[in-house]
């Protein structure tokens, strides 16, 4: 540097990603730095000639820079110089940061003076970009690199009295409580001048207390199997060995910052690098989504299969379903009696089911309800319900023939219905009589009905007697549900509240055994959470569109460098090959040399 006379060009590319503050926390970026004030200016018209530069003009862009920071030079850590490399110009860039900084109060040694041009050249119209780039590297790090080494031991200019000084080692470079601030200057022939100030990221607060969830749900897809198999196989190598933290930005990544492609497999993967498990798709279980959307049905049972962790398991996990859990039992606390509300209560706070078949029905619409919130957040809605049971009163909110308040009511008087001691009729009765006081609609999303074996009709659906007879009478629920899978023989099944019958009844009657998947099917806590993500995965897979960004809301993660999109392997042989070896499969030549 010392002996420097001239610039040395080199060569490279250098590309900067620029997003609004705001917009760059909303979705999760990870920010290397923010722009805190920047300053254009040509002062050719003042400058000797057309390479000489310009100390007034320079000094007034530095301090215009500071002045839209709102910052005095004295917050300002590194310099990165234009540094043109000859003793002419770099004197005059230091004589003119000198003044810009003096003018707001900068003490001496205050600023580490730095050009990246001493390392890689002078990469003309990238050179700005690699400088800035380098300040972040170093706001990163929170470290000031040294400069190149100095040749013959001394700095071609003298920096005593100004604020500067070289470093000659790495220097740590501590936080203050105003941040960190680097400083860039690039400056054209002819006049034009640039000056940027940098400051380095805040500390997202979020991510400090984030907990994301016990399972990282990981959508992959590609263009073709082919393609499919080598993304599991790169995605997976990405995520063996790595932290929670960073398990739970590849799957922030690959849910919101990937293409949604065709061929589809969703992966199901541990936060805890540590725990067991973990679920990889293999080729027989890719997907290809149909160039119509499915048709997707919810399936609403009337009894359940007791699994005390699936209610206790995502009332701990998921606050739509704990808020709608709560606003139902804040409902059903006014019409059942203490003993059996606490029972009813105990299945979400406790894990302990209810031991009476009547007490388990409202268990069941609560437990629904809020897997049904959890989809809803993530706009998964269903085209058609089928309930039995208990399970189309469920359908019938879901379909907005009830009120959500009401629906929990008629639940309670259902569940009192079925365990009075008196004749069945006059139970029917009482409840239909109940059922006057409530309002009802017609259902918004068709839904079945146990009692025709039909679509529920306007005219059923607002009837109270119809509600009553829905308690005592059993319908050809089985012929129904075989035409609904005639009718519709792509759809989708997603059976709510626990268990796997009605899904596999369906199945039964010609759905096919990878069209439909349950929410929960018991277990431990974990695996019913589990079981809740691993539905997603494979609605998303069946085609059905899911909003990933709600669903990265609460997760509070960053986007993350993860594998690249694995391209499928074309052969290509040249024509003239062709010519003298006719009948040859290019396939069978593909990474062969031939001579």
């Amino acid at each position: 540097m010392a002996s420097a006379d001239g610039t040395v060009e080199g060569n490279g590319v250098a590309v900067l990603f620029l997003r609004r503050l705001d917009v760059a926390l909303a979705e999760g970026n990870p920010i290397l730095g923010v722009i805190a004030g920047t300053a254009v200016n040509n002062d050719g018209r003042e400058r000797a000639g057309f390479t000489a530069p310009g100390v007034a003009g320079q000094s007034e862009l530095i301090e215009e820079a500071l002045d839209i920071a709102e910052l005095r030079a004295s917050s300002i850590g590194l310099l990165e110089g234009h540094g043109a490399g000859t003793s002419i110009g770099d004197a005059l860039e230091i004589d003119a940061a000198t003044q810009a900084f003096r003018s707001t109060g900068a003490s001496a040694d205050e600023c580490r003076l730095h050009s990246v041009k001493a390392n890689i050249g002078n990469l003309t119209a990238a050179a700005g970009a690699a400088s800035i780039i380098g300040c972040l590297l170093a706001l990163r790090h929170g470290q000031i690199p040294p400069n190149a080494p100095l040749v013959e031991g001394a700095p071609p200019t003298d920096l005593g009295g100004t604020p500067f000084t070289l470093a000659d080692t790495p220097i740590a470079w501590q936080r203050s409580d105003q941040g960190r601030y680097a400083a860039v200057s690039s400056f054209g022939l002819g006049g034009t001048n640039a000056h940027v100030i940098i400051g380095d990221a805040e500390p997202d607060v979020r991510l400090a207390s984030r907990k994301g969830r016990y399972w990282q749900l990981l959508p992959l897809s590609a263009d073709d199997p082919e393609r499919l198999s080598g993304t599991v196989g790169a995605v997976r190598a990405a995520v063996d060995g790595t932290s929670a933290e960073v398990r739970q930005d590849i799957g922030h990544t690959l849910r919101t910052g990937r293409p949604e492609l065709p061929t589809r497999a969703a992966a199901l993967i541990p936060v805890d690098a540590a725990s067991a498990g973990g679920k990889w798709p293999s080729p027989e279980q890719f997907h290809t989504v149909p160039e119509v959307p499915p048709t997707l049905v919810f399936l609403l049972p009337g009894e359940a299969v007791r699994a005390p962790d699936v209610a206790l398991a995502l009332y701990r996990a998921e606050p739509a379903f704990r808020s709608t859990v709560d606003d139902g039992l804040a409902i059903m606390k006014q019409v059942l009696a203490p003993e059996m509300f606490a029972a009813v209560r105990d299945a979400f706070l406790h894990g302990r089911y209810p031991v009476a078949t009547h007490a388990l029905q409202p268990v069941l619409h609560l437990l629904g309800l809020g897997q049904h919130a959890f989809l809803s957040d993530l706009d998964v809605r269903p085209d058609l319900l089928v309930g039995h049971g208990v399970g189309e009163l469920t359908a019938a909110q879901l379909s907005g023939v009830l009120s959500f308040e009401d629906a929990a009511r008629a639940v309670c008087w259902r569940s009192q219905a079925m365990a009075a001691p008196s004749e069945h009729t006059e139970a029917v009765v009482r409840f239909t009589r109940r059922m006057r006081d409530v309002r009802l609609n017609s259902p918004a999303t068709p839904t079945l009905s146990r009692v025709s074996g039909a679509w529920l009709t306007d005219e059923e659906a607002r009837d109270p007697g119809y509600w009553g007879a829905q308690l005592g009478e059993h319908g050809p629920f089985d012929e129904a549900l075989r035409s609904v899978v005639t009718e519709h023989p792509a759809a989708v099944y997603l059976q709510l509240n626990s268990g796997t019958n009605l899904l596999r009844a369906a199945q039964r009657w010609g759905a096919p055994e990878d069209s439909g998947v349950a929410l929960a099917s018991g277990g431990e806590a974990s695996d019913s959470w589990c079981s809740l993500l691993q539905a997603v995965g494979t609605l998303w897979e069946q085609g059905v569109r899911i909003n990933w960004q709600a669903y990265a809301e609460r997760d509070h993660a960053l986007r993350a460098d993860v594998a690249p999109r694995a391209f499928g392997r074309i052969p290509y042989v040249h024509p003239s090959l062709l010519e003298h070896c006719p009948g040859i499969d290019p396939a069978d030549l593909s990474g062969r040399r031939v001579s």
